[in-house]
């Protein structure tokens, strides 16, 4: 799929970036009326790390976790509703700290495969 990411589009992606950094942040490229819409996502890993700091040992400046606000989206978007051209935009955390199993590529997940932008 092909489609044209205007300057007003990629100053909000910037904006979120800039916002959230030093923090991960994400959100959704989408097809909505036949123009392009930036969705931001909120990132809870925060909040994971400080109900459970053992079973989530990242905090948002290393690890991503989806708010629920993007779970109507996706469906939406899985049921042909909605066009997603590429994907998700956030900024990259550059390095993992030497020896972070937690920061492993084999434990990021999928968000690997998108494309990143940094702020």
């Amino acid at each position: 799929m092909t489609f044209t990411l205007n300057e007003s589009s990629l100053a909000a992606m910037h904006a979120h970036a800039r916002e959230a950094y030093p923090d991960e942040c994400c959100g959704m490229i989408i097809e909505r009326d036949h123009r392009v819409e930036i969705v931001r996502v909120s990132n809870v890993q925060n909040d994971l790390h400080a109900q459970d700091p053992d079973q989530f040992p990242r905090t948002a400046a290393t690890g991503y976790t989806m708010g629920p606000e993007a779970a109507p989206i996706l469906i939406r978007s899985e049921r042909g509703e909605l066009r997603r051209p590429p994907g998700p935009h956030g900024p990259r955390v550059p390095v993992d700290p030497p020896g972070d199993r937690e920061g492993s590529r084999e434990n990021q997940g999928p968000s690997f495969t998108h494309r990143r932008i940094i702020p």
